[in-house]
């Protein structure tokens, strides 16, 4: 295989009086995995059936490896104002390109039981709904005597249900208290 890409990161500093700040990160990263040899043969079973990548993989007309993003962007901005700061990022993963034919074969066995297993569903998901993920983060804090801080800290605060692997939910919105104490 060969992943080739780009990344651009660009961070940035204001400071607009004595009192107010402002930081900025933004990130861009643009991925090609391919794989070099799609028909190689990487193993055989016991049924003599040899497994490649072409014949492992839901789609493997572009070679783009399994379980890849090939676009990320991240950014992140906040504003400190004297003890007080507000700052969000966001988050964005583009859809997942390919993935193993077992997840769907598995899917295929669990519907296929009859109902004495429980059917693993996906193909929907990434068919349909696998356009890609943006998740939203925000955060405020307070800071006093000099060393302590206080922060209220929201991960996925829209509570965006998404998955960026298959069968792996990730996590609804949380909502964190945090005590930092600087010795």
């Amino acid at each position: 295989s060969r992943v080739t890409g780009i990344g651009v990161w660009h961070t940035g500093q204001a400071k607009f009086n004595k009192n107010l700040d402002m930081n900025i990160l933004f990130g861009y990263t643009y991925v090609n995995p391919v794989a070099l040899e799609p028909d190689l043969v990487f193993a055989k079973d016991d049924r003599e059936i040899d497994y490649s990548y072409n014949s492992t993989s839901v789609d493997p007309s572009k070679k783009i490896l399994k379980y890849r993003f090939l676009h990320t962007v991240k950014f992140d901005l906040s504003f400190d104002y004297r003890v007080f700061s507000i700052g969000m990022s966001l988050k964005y993963f583009s859809k997942i390109e390919n993935l193993d034919k077992a997840v769907f074969e598995f899917e295929d066995a669990t519907l296929a039981s009859g109902g004495t297993l429980q059917p693993i569903l996906y193909r929907n998901y990434f068919y349909n709904h696998n356009n890609g993920n943006a998740i939203v983060d925000m955060r405020l804090s307070y800071k006093f005597r000099m060393r302590h801080k206080i922060a209220i800290i929201s991960n996925n605060i829209f509570n965006r249900w998404y998955s960026l692997r298959p069968l792996k939910a990730e996590p609804m919105r949380d909502i964190t208290l945090q005590y930092t104490l600087n010795l």
